[in-house]
C-alpha cells in the first residue's frame, strides 16, 4: 500500500494554489474523458462489436450498458460513507475502469471465437467501476472548486472537452472513410 499512499492522503485545508491546480486538472480531465468517450462509444463501439460478430440484439445490449451501470452509484454512495478518502476511491475506480479497456482492445487477438461475450462482460465491468466512483467524484468536486468559480471552471471544462471530442470524431471519421473508400472523403 505504500506505493499508492499518496492517493489516499488528504489536506485539512486548501489554499489558492490548490484551487488553481484543481481547476486545471478538472479541465484536463474533461479533455481526456470526453475524448475517451468519443473513441470508445457510439458508432465506433458498435462497429467494433459488429467486427467481432455481434448480433442486432447484442448491439442493443451494448447501448444499455452505460445506463444500467449507473445503478452502481448506490453502492458507491455507501462506499463513500465507509471509506472517506474520496480521491483514492475515484482514482482506483477510474484506473480499474480504464485498465479494462486494455483487455477490450485485445479481444480480437486473445479471444477470437468468443469476442462478443468478453466485450459485453468487460464493458459491464468497466462501466460499473466508473459509475461506482460517481458519488465520490461529485462530492470531491464541491471541495476542490469554490462555489463562486464553479460556473467558470465547468464552462471551460465543457468547451475544451467538446472541442477535443469533435476533433477526435473527425479524425476517427477520416480514418474510417479512408479505409472504407480508399480516400479521405466520401464518394461523390
Amino acid at each position: 500500500m505504500p506505493l499508492l499512499s499518496w492517493v489516499f492522503r488528504t489536506k485539512p485545508s486548501l489554499d489558492e494554489r490548490d484551487y488553481r491546480r484543481a481547476a486545471r486538472g478538472l479541465v484536463l480531465d474533461a479533455v481526456g474523458s470526453m475524448s475517451m468517450v468519443t473513441l470508445q462509444g457510439g458508432p465506433f463501439l458498435a462497429a467494433f462489436a459488429i467486427a467481432l460478430g455481434a448480433s442486432n440484439y447484442e448491439i442493443g445490449l451494448l447501448a444499455t450498458i452505460a445506463f444500467a451501470s449507473q445503478f452502481m452509484q448506490i453502492p458507491g454512495l455507501m462506499l463513500v460513507h465507509r471509506v472517506p478518502r474520496r480521491r483514492g476511491l475515484v482514482t482506483l475506480c477510474a484506473a480499474v475502469s480504464r485498465l479494462l479497456w486494455v483487455f477490450i482492445i485485445l479481444i480480437p487477438v486473445l479471444f477470437v471465437g468468443r469476442g462478443v461475450t468478453f466485450l459485453m462482460q468487460w464493458l459491464v465491468l468497466a462501466a460499473a467501476a466508473g459509475a461506482l466512483a460517481g458519488p465520490a467524484w461529485n462530492s470531491l468536486l464541491r471541495d476542490v472548486i469554490p462555489p463562486e468559480r464553479m460556473g467558470r471552471v465547468f464552462s471551460r471544462r465543457m468547451t475544451l472537452g467538446t472541442i477535443f471530442a469533435l476533433g477526435f470524431t473527425r479524425v476517427r471519421h477520416e480514418m474510417g472513410a479512408s479505409r472504407c473508400w480508399g480516400r479521405t472523403s466520401r464518394p461523390s
